[in-house]
């Protein structure tokens, strides 16, 4: 109905507000950039979709690129708060 959905988009801004305040908006930004990743895996994966080999490559790209990132802020959390 249209109330559940309006009052479900209401708690995820809300939500949204709250993980940028805690963890920032590049992390929020690069787990955005992850679940579209993830989402055209699956679906390749799967055998819903079909993916070009360049596209699979840049969707695995940010994958490892988001890993290596979480990796670091995790090992040296000092350096990277100004991201």
């Amino acid at each position: 109905s249209f109330v559940a959905a309006s009052s479900l988009g209401m708690v995820m801004q809300v939500a949204t507000l709250v993980v940028v305040r805690v963890s920032g908006p590049v992390t929020v930004k690069l787990l955005g950039i992850v679940r579209n990743a993830v989402i055209v895996l699956a679906e390749v994966g799967r055998g819903n979709t079909q993916g070009t080999p360049q596209q699979l490559a840049g969707y695995s790209l940010s994958l490892a690129a988001f890993s290596c990132y979480t990796w670091l802020r995790v090992r040296r959390p000092d350096n990277l708060k100004a991201a």
